[in-house]
Formats: C-alpha cells, structure tokens, sequence
C-alpha cells in the first residue's frame, strides 16, 4: 500500500499537478536489453526470461527525474493504458531535498526515510530505494545505460537498460541539485 501511494504521489507530480512547484523534470526513453529473473522456493532455484504478463527484453520504459519545491522524484515506468498489466514501475524513489550533500564529484540525496539515498554526478545516475537500485551511466553524449534490480523475498529481477534523453534536463538537473546542498567535509 505504501508503495501504491508513492508510486501515485509521484504519477500525479510528473503529469503536472504540481505544475507550479516544478522546478526541474526531465525523461529519457530506455529499451530493456536484457533481463533475468530468479525465484527460489522450497529449496529450488528457477530462472527466467521476465515475470508474466511484465517486462520483457525490447520493451520500452520510461525514466522520469524531477525537482519540486518538497521532494525529488524518480521513476522508471512503462506508459500503458492498461490497468492490469504488470508492466508499470521498475523503479521508483522519493528523496529530501534538504538532505542533499555535495561531496565534490558527486552528490547524495537522502531519502524521507533516511533508509535509501540518491548518488549523481555528471556522468552516472545512481539510486536505492527500498528493495531496488537503479544505476545509470552516461557513455556518450546524451545515450546511459545500466542496471535496474528489484529484490523481495524469494525473487530477483535484473533488467539492463540503454537509454536516450527525451526531455533533456539533465544539466539543470544537476545544477539545480548543487544548489539546494550543503558542503560536505
């Protein structure tokens, strides 16, 4: 439930309904290029391809990044009308502006709960929230990839993404996140 409630707060930000606190938002369009997905139970490992009915290799999904006024939201979605597809979230975080800690190279947002944080530079996107890790690296220009790995108990999932910007907002993105920090030691 609780994630049902993140996962729609952040929905209802990036569509616009907070429209006025926006400060930054930004997309890129990844295709899944692989993905491996591992279960045990009852002492039996089993692997496959992707979950039923979810995520498969050459889908695509989209990766959100956004600053408000009370939060910085990201999410890795795929945009489907259909309300009873598996195919909705991969990721999905929520971070404390006033947490944000510039340790020179990198920056680091905290999470509401503390628990999770939020790592970016100019060339590589890295966030933990919960049972998930996203980590993007940039490898040329305006094109990242990397790792997504959902974990809960008994399954694992790991998708490899390769992204391109759509709503390049990266830099401001950056810059506007070095302003809302504090100087580490």
């Amino acid at each position: 439930m609780k994630k049902l409630m993140l996962r729609s707060a952040l929905l209802f930000s990036f569509n616009g309904w907070a429209e006025d606190s926006v400060y930054i938002r930004g997309e890129m369009i990844c295709t899944i290029k692989d993905q491996v997905v591992l279960t045990m139970r009852d002492g039996k490992s089993e692997r496959y391809g992707s979950i039923e009915g979810g995520f498969t290799i050459g889908d695509k999904a989209t990766f959100a990044y956004e600053i408000t006024d009370s939060d910085i939201g990201v999410i890795v979605f795929h945009d489907t009308e259909d309300k009873d597809s598996k195919k909705d979230t991969l990721f999905l975080g929520l971070y404390e502006p006033k947490t944000a800690l510039d340790l020179g190279s990198v920056i680091v947002v905290d999470s509401f709960s503390k628990a999770d944080n939020l790592y970016v530079s100019e060339d590589m996107f890295d966030a933990r929230y919960e049972n998930t890790r996203l980590s993007l690296q940039r490898y040329f220009k305006n094109d990242w990839n990397g790792i997504v790995t959902n974990t809960v108990s008994g399954l694992s999932m790991t998708s490899t993404l390769d992204c391109r910007q759509q709503i390049n907002q990266y830099e401001n993105y950056l810059q506007r996140l070095r302003e809302l920090t504090t100087r580490g030691n």
